[in-house]
């Protein structure tokens, strides 16, 4: 995927979507459910891989609601959220306009724990997007996730 940003409008629009994928990122571990869900379409699908060292199976999530309860289990087995010392980073990212309301983004990611001492890289892989416009601007719509 390359970003394409044949006017204004979409590179205000890629500046946008990169904002709202950092946010993502950061309310998973530093803000409340409230915040982080905000990011998200009502009608969000998350899918996530076996993750052995982390004790998951694969699951994939449809709606907000069944996102925010798997947010809220990541959250009790301290995988994520305020004061679980954990870092989720997003790089080289890169933004393809399907439409002028719809767009594809991938992304690698980097997963931290223990970041309040000896930071400890847990895992990596790679996030691919779709985010579409609404209303309240551009949200995630879609998530995929690998694991490298």
């Amino acid at each position: 995927m390359t970003a394409t940003l044949d006017t204004a409008g979409q590179g205000a629009d890629y500046a946008a979507i990169c904002s709202v994928l950092a946010q993502v990122a950061r309310t998973a571990d530093v803000a409340d459910l409230q915040d982080y869900m905000a990011l998200l379409t009502d009608d969000i699908v998350f899918e996530f891989p076996a993750n052995p060292q982390a004790g998951m199976e694969p699951n994939t999530y449809r709606g907000a609601a069944e996102v925010r309860a798997g947010a809220e289990e990541r959250r009790t087995r301290g995988m994520q959220g305020p004061r679980t010392h954990t870092l989720h980073l997003i790089s080289t990212l890169s933004v393809h306009f399907d439409t002028p309301d719809l767009a594809r983004a991938a992304a690698y990611w980097t997963y931290y724990t223990d970041t309040n001492g000896t930071p400890r890289l847990n895992s990596m892989g790679q996030y691919d997007n779709v985010l579409r416009r609404t209303a309240d601007g551009w949200k995630l719509a879609h998530r995929v996730i690998t694991i490298l």
